[in-house]
């Protein structure tokens, strides 16, 4: 049982960290063609959080947003965004360490 959990750890950081190195690839691709950098991600409101039963969490559902720096505003939000990324890149999915959304929140 304890080998199952663990491999499914395993897999769902493998799939966190591939998914996050996808968001700075987009970004770093757009810097790259001189394209004003964006990304699209799950609205973060309360209206968009649904109950999977499957795996006994809350996760965004359906609605997405656009993160864009076209203003300064919304350059220093994508700022915020690859703090995140290299902060649970590199002191948790390394660290084998995990966080609560309350955690991140104040990242």
């Amino acid at each position: 049982m304890a080998s199952e959990i663990s491999k499914k750890k395993l897999e769902h950081d493998r799939l966190a960290k591939q998914n996050l190195l996808k968001v700075t690839e987009s970004l770093y691709d757009q810097f790259k063609e001189g394209i004003i950098p964006n990304i699209v991600m799950p609205s973060r409101t309360k209206k968009n959080i649904e109950y999977n039963d499957e795996s006994d969490v809350w996760v965004y559902g359906g609605r997405e947003s656009e993160r864009s720096s076209k203003t300064v505003k919304g350059a220093f939000q994508l700022l915020k965004t690859t703090h995140t990324i290299d902060f649970l890149l590199s002191n948790h999915l390394s660290q084998n360490r995990g966080s609560t959304l309350r955690e991140l929140y104040y990242i």
